[in-house]
């Protein structure tokens, strides 16, 4: 194989790991921080129990 095979090659792993491996893992760390975001701001609401502090938390999760 020569250099221009091995590039090609590479490029081709890179793309499968990036779609098969690192895209679904980096979505489920994502989606984890943002469960973990809402509870800790859940726990916040809930020992306060201010209504200023559920605002925001409202929006976040999508109801008005």
């Amino acid at each position: 194989m020569n250099k221009e095979q091995f590039t090609k090659l590479d490029k081709r792993i890179e793309n499968n790991l990036n779609l098969f491996v690192d895209g679904p893992t980096k979505r489920l760390i994502e989606d984890a921080k943002e469960d973990l975001a809402i509870w800790i701001s859940g726990q916040n609401v809930t020992k306060t129990a201010n209504q200023a502090r559920q605002f925001p938390i409202n929006k976040q999760i999508g109801k008005n």
